[in-house]
């Protein structure tokens, strides 16, 4: 009784700092994340004042017949788009319901660019650009939502051209 008590004793004292750390580990990841997610929420409206300046700048350099300046400016805009398009995914990530018709069922979007469903199709690949987020499934079919988001919803169409709502339940 003695050693199954001594060895017991010794697997938690050994075991629970390998387990907190794991739950430590996890919450700073948690932590990282929101971080992440609330700065790329942030930037959206400065980034959006930002890219429509640059592109009335672009339109005053061209012209002026200033293309030297013009050049830099495309850079610019160009390397915003970008860098949106990547900050923004995270406030994607995330779970939403999807509606199609009398159809619902819950969309789990990752940060890897992959989601998965409760009911068939289970799983699929998301992509973001400047217009639009698109789930993409197996079988080569998508389904493109019109940005930016109103009221945490995404709206878009099927292939059949069904109406579909797109909202935001759960980071």
């Amino acid at each position: 009784m003695k050693t199954k008590t001594i060895t017991i004793s010794i697997l938690f004292l050994f075991a629970s700092p390998i387990f907190a750390d794991s739950l430590i580990q996890q919450q700073f990841e948690l932590a990282s994340e929101a971080r992440q997610q609330a700065l790329a929420e942030a930037a959206i409206p400065i980034n959006r004042k930002y890219l429509s300046y640059l592109e009335q700048l672009l339109r005053r350099a061209t012209q002026n017949n200033e293309l030297d300046v013009a050049i830099k400016i495309k850079a610019a805009i160009d390397d915003l788009k970008i860098t949106t398009t990547k900050d923004s995914l995270y406030i994607y990530v995330g779970s939403w319901m999807l509606v199609d018709g009398d159809y619902k069922d819950v969309r789990k979007l990752y940060k890897n660019g992959k989601w998965s469903g409760q009911q068939w199709p289970a799983d699929g690949t998301w992509t973001v650009d400047e217009k639009y987020l698109t789930l993409h499934y197996a079988n080569g079919r998508s389904e493109p939502f019109t940005l930016p988001m109103k009221d945490n919803s995404l709206t878009g169409t099927n292939m059949y051209g069904d109406h579909l709502t797109l909202t935001k339940i759960r980071k």
